[in-house]
């Protein structure tokens, strides 16, 4: 019989899954939410079933359990995680919360696309080699939907086969990946300590820092207010299939906001690409701008900024200003802003 985990606890345990799960609920619920957020960043796959389609039905008949443990995580391979003893667990996973407690020749703190490279060429020369990320595993271009100039790959990739690959390719030459935040680093004689939240440490002879970027949070209340209601921050690809026909707006002017609004628009109605710039060339990648200009329900409004939005307990519109003008624009009814 399959025993499905409801909450976050079989993240924690897990770090990160090799074999796919399904994940069953309400799209909307809060704590589906907060599973979706956990699972991409984890690099777990898994699919998406409605609590109140007849999948889902006989999902949760084979699970055991009633529709007041949703949402819940079930393993599509059938083996029941639950009653596993702690060893196995690991077999399963990816990656794990905290480091082992050995010494390691190079710890990397940020896996994208550097602190990945970084991790192989490492553990290819045979270094014990921990890498440590705290959000997505691949980075910012493990969240993009598709990578056009990514060398290698004419056609085309995937921003989740590149991490996932990567990641597994990473495995191969023995890094031991953690899914933890880094909060601080110190020395001890000839070694450096890695300090996680979490309470744990990773000692290691040397520390490659490749923590990338951040994403810029747009600084109005009412924005913010909304995170997680209709408002999402780098989470396009989770997010699409639910605006089937409904209206979007992508908040940013570089390669991932290109990105985001191209794959989006596969789903979404219509799309708004809102960017303070005077250009998209400024920050874009010509490829992309020519595929933006060329889809019919995508539209591109510089310098404009989002200066309000509103809705009844969940994103309804946003109130767009030009600059310069002193007046806003409303744009109804766009429900993700990323």
């Amino acid at each position: 019989m399959l025993r499905a985990q409801s909450g976050l606890g079989i993240l924690e345990r897990l770090g990160a899954a090799s074999r796919p799960v399904a994940l069953e609920g309400d799209w909307e619920a809060p704590r589906s939410r907060e599973l979706r957020a956990c699972l991409d960043p984890c690099a777990i796959p898994y699919r998406f079933i409605a609590a109140e389609s007849a999948e889902g039905h006989e999902l949760l008949r084979r699970a055991g359990c009633g529709v007041d443990r949703l949402p819940v995580v079930v393993p599509f391979d059938g083996r029941p995680w639950s009653s596993r003893p702690r060893p196995n667990w690991w077999g399963y996973s990816a990656s794990r919360p905290q480091p082992a407690g050995r010494l390691y020749d190079v710890a990397v703190v940020g896996v994208g696309p550097a602190g990945l490279s970084a991790a192989l060429s490492a553990a290819s020369e045979g270094l014990r080699t921990v890498a440590i990320e705290r959000k997505a595993f691949g980075g910012q271009a493990g969240t993009s939907s598709r990578i056009r100039n990514y060398p290698g790959f004419p056609r085309s990739i995937g921003g989740r086969r590149v991490a996932s690959g990567a990641h597994h390719q990473a495995r191969l030459f023995g890094v031991e990946p953690v899914h933890a935040e880094v909060t601080g680093l110190r020395s001890e004689g000839r070694e450096r300590v890695v300090l996680l939240r979490n309470g744990s440490v990773a000692v290691a002879r040397a520390v490659v820092i490749a923590t990338g970027v951040s994403y810029r949070r747009l600084g109005v209340r009412a924005v913010e207010a909304m995170v997680g209601a209709g408002v999402f921050y780098g989470t396009a690809l989770t997010e699409a299939p639910a605006l089937r026909g409904e209206d979007a707006v992508v908040v940013a002017a570089g390669n991932s906001a290109g990105q985001a609004a191209v794959h989006l628009s596969g789903f979404a109605r219509r799309v708004t690409l809102v960017a303070r710039g005077e250009s998209l060339e400024e920050s874009m990648s010509a490829y992309l701008v020519d595929e933006l200009r060329s889809l019919e329900n995508v539209t591109v409004r510089l310098r404009t900024q989002v200066v309000d939005a509103a809705g009844d307990g969940r994103l309804e519109r946003v109130t767009l200003e030009v600059a310069g003008s002193g007046a806003g624009r409303r744009s109804r009814p766009p429900p993700s802003s990323s």
